[in-house]
């Protein structure tokens, strides 16, 4: 009786040892104080319309196929707790999951890294609108109802016909009632010039370029998108790269506006993005061990 005594004891000893391990592995770590944990989060992909479908990382439903969707949990979160995940701690950079680093000139240079200077540039945008000719000159063509209020008379554009052809033309009227069908305004445009293939019922593209004025901005490749948040990759001293979540505002002429998170004369980077934003990944994956 005294040795089956002892051999339960043995075991429930055994079993807190492996679970003490495994929580030393899988679980929160047991000496982070509460303060060290604050804001922390968690990263993982849910199925939207099967939410007991979770994992840790990236996939597809098994049920209905659909991709799993990025959620952000907080650390303390019981369903981190029942899952046995590990926070991400906040970074000096703010940006969860991505963390800077720096990279040697040669390696640099091997990835193709380039870089250039926030600063104010004029900025524009092409409103293309459809449109049907009505008879030599007249084109009636239809504006977007997100883009109300961004075209007056006098306007200059371009219409292009069917087969690459194209004159100028102003606008000359713009509906102030939305059609409810359509959910467009109606614009009058006018040709500079009588053309033959502006028959009745010909098909025409009307371009307009509407002038942003200057904006702080940077290539619209420069920024990545990863659904929850956009972020660029500033370049600092001694060849380190900071991660840096921004906010954006217009796009045009394959720009696009910064209204937070990055100043006037800081360098961001344009080339090698992903090759660099997958370093800043792995870098911060290894802070977590």
């Amino acid at each position: 009786m005294k040795t089956m005594r002892w051999a339960l004891i043995l075991i429930a000893l055994a079993a807190l040892a492996v679970g003490a391990l495994y929580w030393r592995l899988h679980g929160l770590p047991a000496a982070a104080p509460a303060a060290a944990l604050a804001g922390a989060k968690v990263t993982i992909w849910q199925c939207s319309m099967h939410p007991n479908v979770i994992q840790d990382h990236p996939g597809i439903c098994p049920i209905c196929h659909m991709d799993l969707e990025e959620r952000q949990l907080d650390a303390d979160d019981p369903l981190v707790k029942r899952l046995g995940l590990k926070p991400i701690l906040p970074q000096d950079d703010a940006v969860p999951g991505k963390a800077s680093f720096t990279l040697s000139p040669e390696r640099r240079q091997l990835i193709g890294v380039a870089s250039e200077t926030v600063t104010a540039q004029a900025m524009s945008r092409t409103l293309r609108l459809p449109g049907v000719a009505k008879g030599g000159t007249l084109v009636l063509a239809q504006l977007a109802e997100q883009d109300a209020g961004a075209l007056k008379p006098g306007l200059k554009a371009q219409l292009l016909g069917p087969q690459g052809q194209s004159v100028s033309a102003t606008v000359r009227s713009v509906d102030a009632s939305l059609d409810g069908l359509t959910r467009t305004f109606g614009v009058g445009l006018s040709a500079a010039l009588a053309q033959p293939w502006l028959r009745d019922g010909v098909y025409v593209e009307a371009r307009v370029e509407l002038s942003l004025g200057k904006r702080l901005s940077v290539p619209e490749d420069a920024v990545i998108d990863t659904g929850l948040r956009q972020v660029l990759f500033v370049e600092k001293e001694g060849g380190r790269f900071e991660p840096r979540q921004v906010s954006l505002g217009e796009h045009g002429n394959g720009r696009v506006e910064i209204l937070q998170g990055v100043a006037a004369g800081e360098r961001v980077v344009t080339q090698a993005n992903f090759l660099i934003d997958s370093e800043s990944r792995f870098q911060a994956a290894v802070q977590q061990f």
